[in-house]
C-alpha cells in the first residue's frame, strides 16, 4: 500500500471518530436532552426498552 491510501485511510477513521465523539459527547453534557422519545415510540425491541427508565 502506497502512503496516499494510507494518509486517506487515517485521516477518514480519524474524521468518522471524532464525529461520533462529538455527536455522543454534546448529548451526554446536554442535561435537557433525553432519549425517552425514542425509547417510547421504538417498535423493534420495544419490551427490551422498557426495563430502562425515563
Amino acid at each position: 500500500m502506497t502512503l496516499f491510501p494510507k494518509i486517506f485511510l487515517v485521516s477518514l477513521r480519524v474524521s468518522l471518530g471524532w464525529l461520533m465523539f462529538y455527536a455522543g459527547i454534546t448529548k451526554v453534557l446536554n442535561p435537557e436532552w433525553s432519549a425517552a422519545g425514542f425509547l417510547v415510540h421504538a417498535k423493534t425491541f420495544s419490551g427490551f426498552y422498557i426495563i430502562f427508565p425515563y
